[in-house]
């Protein structure tokens, strides 16, 4: 989740490229609509959000109706920051970045949609 529509692309690709099925969404309401009633795996979430509730609320929501889904930030800010948060992607980001996530994470799921 990014309001940035050209960063939203990019992690949309690249996420695509590593074999995961991507919701993308410009806002936190729209995430939170979007992931209703789907099996979430991993969210990435962009902390500084310009319309509406910030990223850390969103996370909170997020965890509300996806217990098992692993947290990822997306922000400049220092990780150190992030205590209750699974992962944080850096801002800006590579896809070796994704690529690098997503290997952290993978023994919490399958990242092409298998169990």
């Amino acid at each position: 989740m990014d309001d940035d529509p050209d960063m939203l692309e990019l992690l949309t690709i690249w996420f695509e490229g590593e074999g995961s099925t991507v919701l993308a969404a410009r806002s936190a309401d729209e995430a939170l609509l979007m992931s209703r009633g789907e099996r979430l795996d991993l969210a990435v979430v962009d902390l500084l959000l310009t319309d509406g509730m910030n990223g850390w609320e969103l996370t909170d929501r997020l965890r509300e109706q996806h217990a098992g889904a692993a947290i990822a930030v997306c922000s400049i800010l220092d990780p150190a920051d992030y205590p209750t948060v699974d992962a944080r992607l850096p801002k800006p980001c590579t896809r070796q970045d994704v690529h690098a996530l997503i290997d952290r994470l993978r023994g919490r799921w399958d990242p092409t949609g298998g169990s």
